[in-house]
């Protein structure tokens, strides 16, 4: 099953092949180049997108607990549908705001822990409701590499979905810095908020319907900063590519609010990229939820796949090095790891009585 999995996700990724992603013409505005990535293979797998879900009701995520743990939420699907939740999405609410530390499929009418890591460093108590939300914005791009990097290497130390949360905060605290941006609790979503204006000049300008092609097959894109790559995001069908389309626009577009360079793809990047990537070394996990996680790594790129039933659900890949996101998370300096982090939390509020 393992090796079915790699097969799914290689043919993908291989050029000409059956079912291989195809590179549109890409678009640019300011420093950030758009190269659509087009599937032509037919997705059997039926599920609501995380959205769709809290519109319709039947999803739940809220804190572990009456305590809460940092690196971990708790989602329950009431629904007869499955649910698709995806890497970097934002979860707002609840004691602080958290970020998907994978793609999962969560199975119908079922209870589970999901990993998540913290974007929100200086709150930890309620405020409204005690579920959590959505968001306009997914994580930053530049960190989600770094988060994926993070990832990955704990799963091959201890299998688990681990980053490491001192690295994403000290990534948000100097982004927030470095654009001025006031934030009483550094919370990432106060950074997008503020940016907001700036950001509907990207979802303008880089409309899906302003690409040429066959929107019907139009399910991902590769992603550039002043012509080099900086990551891609691809999905089994247009339809949920769509919908995920301003969330993850936003958080590759606010990557270039702070460069100066000229926006520009080259189609042979791309495709060089995408081979490189289905080239890359590839390993099977069980994910939280349903379906093979595949940890896509090398030295100059990382990602991950979902496939469930022979169908590449969701493939992100960023071009990285070093570990590195802009040169900015301290990784090596701040390793302070979720679960040390939850545990300190906990032994905080027993010694003052805290009570939620």
């Amino acid at each position: 099953m393992n090796e079915q999995a790699i097969k799914c996700v290689m043919s993908r990724l291989a050029t000409g092949g059956n079912g291989s992603y195809t590179v549109g013409k890409p678009l640019a505005y300011k420093a950030l180049g758009v190269c659509p990535i087009h599937v032509s293979v037919d997705s059997k797998v039926e599920y609501l997108t995380y959205e769709e879900a809290l519109e319709k009701k039947t999803v739940t995520v809220s804190e572990l607990d009456q305590g809460g743990s940092v690196p971990e939420l708790r989602l329950e699907n009431k629904g007869d549908e499955q649910i698709l939740i995806i890497d970097g999405e934002q979860l707002v609410g609840a004691k602080q705001n958290r970020v998907m530390n994978t793609t999962m499929l969560i199975a119908a009418h079922s209870k589970i822990v999901i990993p998540v890591s913290c974007v929100e460093q200086g709150r930890w108590h309620y405020e409204g409701s005690r579920r959590m939300s959505s968001s306009p914005s997914n994580l930053y791009a530049g960190t989600r590499a770094m988060k994926s990097r993070q990832v990955a290497r704990n799963l091959q130390a201890d299998r688990k979905y681990d980053a490491d949360q001192g690295a994403i905060w000290h990534d948000i605290s100097c982004r927030l810095h470095q654009e001025s941006v006031h934030s009483p609790t550094s919370a990432m979503d106060d950074h997008f908020s503020s940016r907001m204006g700036t950001l509907d000049e990207f979802y303008q300008h880089l409309a899906l319907d302003r690409f040429e092609g066959d929107r019907s097959t139009l399910a991902g894109a590769v992603f550039t900063l002043s012509g080099k790559i900086l990551g891609m995001d691809v999905f089994d069908r247009a339809s949920t590519f769509e919908k995920q389309w301003r969330k993850l626009l936003n958080s590759y577009a606010i990557e270039a609010l702070t460069s100066d360079g000229e926006g520009y793809v080259d189609s042979d990047d791309v495709r060089e990229f995408l081979q490189s990537v289905g080239g890359s070394e590839m390993e099977v996990f069980d994910p939280p939820g349903l379906g093979d996680d595949v940890r896509i790594t090398d030295e100059n790129s990382v990602g991950s796949a979902l496939v469930v039933d022979g169908t590449v659900l969701h493939l992100y890949a960023f071009k990285v090095k070093d570990g590195g996101s802009r040169g900015r998370e301290g990784e090596s300096r701040q390793t302070t790891r979720i679960s040390d982090f939850s545990d300190r939390v906990r032994r905080r509020r027993n010694r003052r009585g805290d009570v939620d």
